[in-house]
């Protein structure tokens, strides 16, 4: 049983990619691929993600630092239905609610909606690491810097038990 959530939401920040785009460039990774289609061939895009995160859990600790974990994410902050893209975590902030999170205008919105030296510096270096691991499809460009709002990182149940 999971148990229910025992800390306070909070506001991802990140960068996304169509779950299209992400499909293909992760296919473009020999050991993804291979885990892809022994393991999971056949299935859905929809389960993309949830590949990713069973491919990052195998990578070594020294590799799996550089792999960023993944939200699904839905553009039109439905939550319903196949997510349209994947967002690669950066950071995230305090969720105060739907005024803060919905207002540009709010007090604390340019604590997520603002995009960061940093975070522009995290989003070069993992698309380093995937052209690494034998990403040719993909550049910095590709992504667009977002935010979501979610359960917080400890009360989220990884792709690989749901």
């Amino acid at each position: 049983m999971i148990p229910p959530p025992t800390r306070d939401p909070v506001i991802y920040v990140g960068y996304t990619i169509s779950l299209a785009q992400f499909k293909n460039m992760m296919d473009e990774i020999p050991s993804y691929k291979a885990l892809r289609e022994s393991e999971f061939d056949g299935i859905p895009d929809e389960f993309v993600p949830s590949v990713y995160a069973e491919w990052r859990r195998e990578l070594s600790p020294t590799l799996r630092a550089r792999a960023p974990e993944t939200l699904r994410y839905w553009a039109d902050d439905s939550r319903s239905g196949p997510c349209s893209d994947v967002m690669f975590l950066m950071r995230y902030t305090a969720y105060k609610g739907e005024e803060q999170y919905r207002n540009a205008d709010h007090p604390d919105a340019f604590k997520f909606r603002i995009e960061k030296d940093s975070d522009a510096r995290g989003r070069d270096a993992f698309v380093r690491f995937f052209k690494s691991q034998g990403v040719t499809s993909v550049t910095a460009v590709d992504f667009t810097h977002g935010f979501y709002a979610g359960k917080h990182p400890k009360d989220r149940v990884p792709y690989w038990t749901a």
